[in-house]
């Protein structure tokens, strides 16, 4: 089986013609888990590669994705080497901790001459990002305040894309749906990548307005789901990717299939998962 390092190198000199595909928005996403810190302060901007080159230069890239993956280093080096992503620009890199009240936020923006990409980072190593988790089921999240605000403070003018992976995909999804009518519309796609949807209950008098980006959402989850089953949202497009991993490990997006640029599909959800789910 294919998988995203497969398809960066198919890819990787390949320049963009129009905007991001699925396999494109899960490599966005899966960089989201790279500290770019020692490249990127406030206010800077600068190509992906550059970001990743300096990044080296100051210590190397370190992965902040819960479960450690010795080779995501490799991967980020891979996807930052070739023309199709090293020529994004990222800026609006913020990475922000608050023990005390549970924050545990990164994002970034990547742009390209047509379009920009707004992408969350899920839960990191942090007890704040662990805590913010458990928050989910009653109460709004400090990061998804803190996800709205940012989206709101940055979609302007032009085509825009905004997701995540797990945590970072609810981000996204809560973003979206409180921004006002104008910058709703013009979102092209949100990437909910095997992500949990909103508890209603938990977000009553929030100004929600899912029905202006329904239409927009991708929703990606793996065979053996659970994390993305969580307050399941009701989606136009629905993607379950094949995955080579056991169990609960198909979080894991290195771990999905790709097949000819584009995600390998399944025809239906691993039937112990959604036992699992009911």
């Amino acid at each position: 089986m294919d998988h995203l390092t497969d398809y960066v190198k198919w890819m990787g000199n390949v320049p963009f013609d129009g905007g991001p595909g699925d396999v494109d928005a899960m490599v966005l996403c899966y960089l989201s888990y790279a500290d770019l810190s020692p490249a990127l302060g406030a206010g800077e901007e600068m190509t992906l590669r550059e970001a990743v080159e300096r990044t080296e230069e100051k210590g190397g890239i370190s992965c902040m994705i819960v479960t450690d993956d010795p080779l995501f280093p490799e991967r980020v080096r891979l996807i930052a080497s070739g023309r199709r992503f090293g020529d994004l620009t990222v800026s609006g890199y913020t990475d922000e901790h608050d023990g005390d009240a549970g924050l545990q936020f990164c994002a970034m923006v990547f742009r390209a001459p047509a379009w920009s990409f707004i992408a969350f980072r899920g839960t990191d190593q942090t007890l704040a990002g662990w805590k913010e988790d458990f928050m989910m089921s009653f109460t709004a999240m400090p990061s998804q305040i803190r996800a709205a605000e940012y989206a709101g403070e940055r979609i302007g003018g032009g085509a825009w894309y905004i997701g995540g992976h797990s945590k970072g995909g609810n981000l996204a999804l809560y973003a979206a749906s409180v921004l006002d009518a104008e910058r709703q519309e013009r979102l092209e796609k949100v990437y909910l990548l095997d992500s949990p949807g909103l508890c209603r209950e938990a977000l009553e008098g929030t100004d929600i307005r899912m029905d202006g980006v329904r239409d927009r959402i991708v929703r990606i989850i793996p065979e053996y789901d659970v994390v993305g089953s969580l307050f399941a949202p009701d989606t136009a497009r629905e993607i379950i990717v094949r995955s080579d991993a056991s169990g609960l490990m198909q979080h894991d997006m290195a771990t999905w299939g790709v097949d000819h640029g584009a995600l390998l599909t399944a025809e239906k959800r691993d039937p112990m998962s959604v036992l699992l789910d009911d």
